[in-house]
């Protein structure tokens, strides 16, 4: 029996590393796909602005990638490793390691066969059949099943997902506004996002305060990528501050009534 018993317990290892390995590609598969999605979805979003269907079959894909992936690929593995759902048996097992090691493949396959036929045969013959499968074993201890586990694909995956996730990590370090605000609105896909515009006014004035029914001249300085000719501004308040064109540039010159208004700037061409 001990022969019986030493054949099943490598067998048993060879299976147990066979799944782990399995689980180590999903979780690395998963890393992959789902940064690859991330970093595609979020940079897409930030640059157009997408309505709110199209943030929804965003926000609903990356989770059905999820979730796919975590099923087929990590939890499935997980169960059968457990022997929870059905497993890889010991011929299919014997099979995958002949593969790797052509020198005993058909003599572990045989031994395989042997160990199955010890439970419906004769104490007589399966004497005769455990020492046989205790030769066989001993020429086989030489041999690490687990070796026939292909890890050059694991290392592989590896190299991608740390790749990507130095590339996703560097981009965050200089400016994670480009993945945090447009994860933000893909989350919140049923809400209405507006574009900023691609201008910004910034009053110069260090104080805000006049005499009434004098002049005030406010001083506004318009940033950003595309400078507008201006022709009007309005407050908060909606009083309109600025109808014709100042005397020089980013002058206007409200009463002293809208003032309070001026916390707000809305330019109109």
């Amino acid at each position: 029996m001990q022969g019986n018993n030493t054949l099943s317990e490598q067998l048993r290892k060879f299976i147990q590393a066979y799944y782990n390995n399995q689980i180590r590609n999903g979780i690395l598969i998963l890393i992959i796909v789902l940064s690859c999605s991330f970093a595609l979805f979020t940079l897409t979003e930030y640059f157009s602005y997408f309505p709110s269907w199209v943030r929804g079959v965003y926000l609903y894909t990356f989770v059905l990638l999820l979730l796919l992936i975590f099923i087929w690929r990590i939890l499935l593995p997980l169960l059968r490793k457990h022997g929870w759902i059905k497993s890889m048996s010991n011929s299919e097992a014997a099979i995958m390691i002949g593969r790797y090691f052509p020198e005993i493949d058909d003599k572990l396959l045989n031994s395989v066969q042997l160990q199955e036929q010890t439970a419906y045969c004769s104490e007589e013959k399966m004497e005769l059949l455990l020492a046989s499968i205790e030769q066989r074993t001993q020429e086989m201890r030489r041999f690490h099943f687990p070796r026939a586990i292909n890890v050059r694909i694991t290392r592989k995956y590896a190299r991608y997902a740390l790749l990507i996730l130095l590339v996703l990590g560097t981009a965050m370090l200089f400016n994670n506004t480009i993945f945090t605000a447009p994860t933000h609105r893909i989350i919140h896909y049923n809400r209405q996002f507006e574009k900023p515009a691609p201008y910004q006014l910034v009053i110069q004035n260090k104080k805000l305060q006049t005499f009434e029914n004098e002049d005030f001249v406010l001083n506004v300085k318009v940033q950003g990528d595309e400078v507008p000719e201006i022709r009007r501004l309005s407050g908060l308040l909606g009083k309109e501050v600025r109808q014709d064109a100042p005397d020089r540039p980013g002058e206007t010159r409200p009463g002293a009534r809208d003032l309070p208004g001026m916390r707000r700037l809305v330019a109109a061409p």
